[in-house]
């Protein structure tokens, strides 16, 4: 498990990664503070990976709006308040979301649907939603993959072409 990245002055080794998988090995009491830190570290970052951890309610709003680079975020399993995937929208370098199994929270508090700018891909597997799709998440004319299995969804979802 880590619970804490460490770069010293000098060293310049990890300063160009473009992949971080740190899925369901974060051991913190304080998840925001380590993602801070840790998305600093990592501005080139194209993939970020923090699935099946657990960042209940985390918000790291002004780190995710750093990594204009970051292409693929994969947040599977975990919790996260609506307002974390109003954030993920407007990263405009963003195009693969998958929250497989996730859970959405307070959901009643979106104000407005989410608009994702030039997502590809978006993967919400049994991602349980308590509105229906469409009042969530504005239709996205760049996407080519959704899949939204076991969301016990309920009306229509319009072509989102």
């Amino acid at each position: 498990m880590i619970d804490k990245f460490v770069n010293s002055k000098d060293y310049r080794g990890l300063k160009k990664l473009n992949t971080l998988s740190l899925q369901s090995g974060i051991e913190t009491t304080d998840a925001t503070i380590f993602l801070q830190s840790t998305l600093r570290l990592f501005p080139f970052l194209k993939t970020l990976d923090l699935s099946y951890n657990s960042f209940n309610r985390t918000m790291i709003t002004q780190e995710l709006h750093n990594l204009t680079t970051l292409e693929e975020l994969n947040l599977d399993g975990l919790k996260l308040h609506i307002s974390f995937l109003q954030t993920v929208a407007t990263c405009t370098s963003l195009k693969h979301l998958s929250m497989i199994d996730g859970e959405l929270n307070d959901i009643s508090e979106v104000q407005g649907p989410i608009k994702f700018k030039n997502l590809e891909s978006l993967f919400m597997n049994g991602t349980t939603f308590n509105n229906s799709f469409h009042q969530i998440i504005r239709p996205i004319t760049t996407l080519k993959k959704l899949s939204l299995q076991n969301c016990g969804l309920n009306g229509t979802l319009h072509d989102q072409g």
